[in-house]
């Protein structure tokens, strides 16, 4: 994840770089220019590839540990309600 920081850090840089022309008129832009949308490209095909779908694994993950930790606790209530219901009928009977 620094990576992918220090990738779009280093490529605005560049980007900003190159337009600084009037500054240092010593910077070839056309490179620079150049090297910055290759850094950009390349973080942009990261997120796409790797990043978000491990994130969206992660949160399927994460959603269908919940669903079935929820139907082990309602399982769990339905077993005592039951108990419940039969100790009563026991004391009635």
């Amino acid at each position: 994840m620094r990576l992918l920081a220090l990738a779009q850090l280093s490529g605005v840089s560049m980007l900003v770089a190159s337009e600084a022309k009037t500054i240092i008129p010593e910077i070839a832009t056309g490179p620079l220019q150049m090297g910055a949308l290759a850094i950009l490209s390349w973080v942009i095909w990261h997120m796409l590839t790797k990043t978000f779908p491990a994130h969206s694994k992660a949160l399927k993950d994460q959603r269908e540990d919940f669903l079935k930790v929820l139907g082990e606790g309602r399982e769990a209530e339905r077993e005592d309600r039951k108990q419940f219901y039969n100790s009563i009928a026991r004391d009635k009977g």
